[in-house]
């Protein structure tokens, strides 16, 4: 009786499939609620493979205000934080490249503190780039299908990236080595 194995056209089709699930626009990961490590801020691509901006939620009433800070441990504290239909505020270094954390914002106008644990200790003093986003997709997790909230439809605090951002001077203690 001979047997034969159905291993190679079995992987095959689930590289198809998955392949054929891709699209030109995609977005990289963002952090999920407990996760750690770091991410890239949500930035879709074009077919073209230019990075475009993505497009802004207008909320008249969002609120951001952090100030330059140095804490005693990794955890950012953001001074008045508000999205409307409630949303996050990310913490994110190399310009707004690397996603350390973020903190959700309660919905409403009122603008709430709100403390984003980061990711990674760090000790020296560091530009962080703070921005607000929407739970656009509702499911209460920040990731990929939310987008950034700006309080004027001509806001664009960053060159080439929409919404409310603030920039801000950070130093936290490694309190886990200590």
């Amino acid at each position: 009786m001979k047997t034969r194995s159905l291993t190679l056209p079995v992987l095959a089709l689930a590289a198809t499939a998955v392949l054929s699930a891709c699209t030109t626009e995609t977005t990289p990961t963002a952090p999920v609620a407990g996760a750690s490590g770091s991410s890239s801020a949500p930035t879709a691509v074009t077919p073209t493979g230019a990075a475009a901006a993505p497009e802004a939620v207008v909320d008249n009433d969002a609120v951001l205000e952090v100030e330059d800070q140095t804490s005693e441990g990794p955890t950012v504290n953001v001074k008045a934080a508000a999205v409307t239909a409630g949303g996050w505020v990310v913490v994110a270094a190399d310009g707004g490249r690397n996603v350390l954390g973020y903190g959700e914002v309660p919905a409403g106008s009122t603008p709430t503190v709100v403390q984003v644990s980061l990711a990674e200790i760090i000790t020296e003093p560091t530009e962080l780039v703070a921005r607000l986003y929407d739970d656009a997709n509702g499911d209460g997790i920040f990731g990929a299908g939310d987008k950034p909230v700006t309080n004027d439809d001509n806001d664009n605090d960053d060159a080439g990236f929409p919404g409310e951002s603030a920039t801000f001077m950070f130093t936290g203690a490694d309190v886990v080595n200590n």
